[in-house]
């Protein structure tokens, strides 16, 4: 999960972004402007709905592995103190 999120968020706001509008803070950070640029130059606006939709099952099926995995953890934990293990 821990690399999708970052990913989504790192996408979605350089999208959200357009040259014109980037805050001075971000335009002054020539790997930000270029990020820019290039999403802005790899997709069109359907190959983006594409590339979102698919984007936001990577990251359900990641929360759902991660929460699995913490599940599951926590009732290995349970199993073994329950048998003086941990």
């Amino acid at each position: 999960m821990a690399l999708f999120m970052p990913c989504c968020r790192g996408i979605k706001a350089a999208r959200q972004l357009e040259r014109e509008h980037t805050p001075k803070e971000l335009a002054s950070d020539k790997n930000i402007v270029k990020a820019i640029a290039a999403i802005d130059s790899t997709f069109n606006e359907e190959e983006r709905q594409v590339y979102e939709v698919r984007l936001k099952g990577f990251t359900v099926v990641a929360i759902i592995i991660a929460s699995g995995a913490k599940k599951n953890i926590a009732k290995g934990v349970e199993t073994g103190v329950e048998k003086g293990v941990v």
